[in-house]
């Protein structure tokens, strides 16, 4: 069987790695979706593959610079902003659909496994990164 994964969502069709992009992989029927998470200066896991704000957002500056509320605050496109892990696995709570983890800063193995766990996804989740020392770390 052939498995489709909507890369950072459906990126292309809508801001990639938002509510929204997953929300259309789910409704195009998607089997999976990737995503990329960034520790904000508070600890908390943000959705987004850029280190840096300024692509994807009307922000400038590092993620790692911002506060979650702060990140709130700006537009990742049409309106959108940038979830939580948390929110995301809200939204697909009641899907099957599996979802990989990209853990693209540094110190985010733990709380990634950490909110994995307290949703019960760890069926569901992948891990992946460049950097293998963090696969090995989850």
């Amino acid at each position: 069987m052939i498995k489709v994964t909507g890369h950072r969502g459906v990126k292309g069709l809508v801001p990639e790695n938002t509510l929204a992009g997953f929300r259309k992989a789910v409704e195009i029927g998607c089997h999976g979706i990737e995503l990329d998470v960034r520790l904000t200066s508070d600890g908390q896991l943000a959705v987004i593959h850029d280190a840096t704000l300024d692509r994807t957002t009307n922000g400038k500056g590092a993620v790692i610079d911002r506060t979650m509320t702060e990140l709130k605050t700006l537009n990742a496109g049409d309106g959108q902003t940038i979830p939580t892990l948390a929110e995301v696995f809200e939204l697909l709570k009641g899907s099957p659909m599996n979802i990989q983890i990209e853990l693209k800063g540094p110190d985010t193995e733990e709380p990634a496994a950490e909110v994995v766990r307290e949703w019960g996804f760890e069926e569901r989740v992948t891990f992946t990164s460049f950097f293998h020392h963090r696969v090995l770390r989850v």
